[in-house]
């Protein structure tokens, strides 16, 4: 046992980008990615990007086909198994709000899919709920591929600033890398928050508030 827990470290340490690639699969799996703390395990890799242990960008690759991989197969999942999704307990449960996804998914699919992928609760059930209403796959694949190319760096944040925060305050930051991440979570913040803008401000208030209530929601039923 003791070796074998040895082997598993070894190989974790020496493979993480595959390890990056696995979990940003299973974060994006229908059901199983309600029960795994997204937030904290990717934080954690970007803990080891900040502290130079793991590289950015293949990292930032990893994660990104992992994710969007992960929602194709949910995708799929949705559409063979549509006839008995329904029966799952978890489904029965939150019967209201499962309908409530599926209208504004038929409604806004667009900025559903795209929005979802950012709301753990959300994550691994809109692809699966995308399938099961038929969605186009193109219609869904799209805003998906977009979600999830920006996905990794939100998630990873939290742990690179971390670490960032950390060397600042120790006066240890000597490599540019550091600012250049800086720079670009700024500026994915700020044209993630323009594309909010833009949405809310071509639709009808009285919709947009009951999308954000739909997320409130989630978030309420996350927690």
């Amino acid at each position: 046992m003791k070796s074998f827990l040895m082997y598993t470290t070894h190989f974790a340490i020496n493979h993480l980008n595959i390890i990056v690639f696995i979990m940003s699969f299973l974060e994006s799996l229908a059901l199983i990615g309600l029960v795994l703390p997204g937030l904290v395990i990717m934080g954690s890799f970007g803990t080891l990007i900040g502290n130079g242990q793991l590289n950015f960008y293949h990292a930032w690759i990893c994660s990104a086909l992992g994710c969007i991989i992960g929602d194709i197969f949910s995708y799929y999942f949705g559409i063979k198994f549509r006839n008995k999704i329904n029966n799952i307990l978890l489904f029965q449960i939150n019967k209201n709000l499962i309908e409530k996804i599926q209208t504004f998914l038929y409604k806004y699919n667009f900025i559903t899919v795209f929005l979802g992928k950012f709301i753990g609760p959300t994550r691994p059930l809109i692809p699966m709920l995308s399938g099961v209403l038929k969605l186009s796959f193109y219609k869904f694949l799209i805003p998906d591929i977009l979600a999830c190319i920006l996905w990794p760096i939100i998630y990873f944040s939290p742990g690179i600033c971390t670490l960032i925060i950390f060397k600042y305050l120790t006066n240890k930051i000597k490599n540019k890398f550091y600012h250049i991440i800086i720079g670009s979570g700024i500026g994915i913040f700020i044209l993630f928050s323009y594309m909010i803008y833009r949405y809310l401000y071509k639709n009808k208030k009285q919709d947009i508030k009951k999308i954000l209530m739909l997320k409130l929601e989630f978030i309420f039923l996350y927690f």
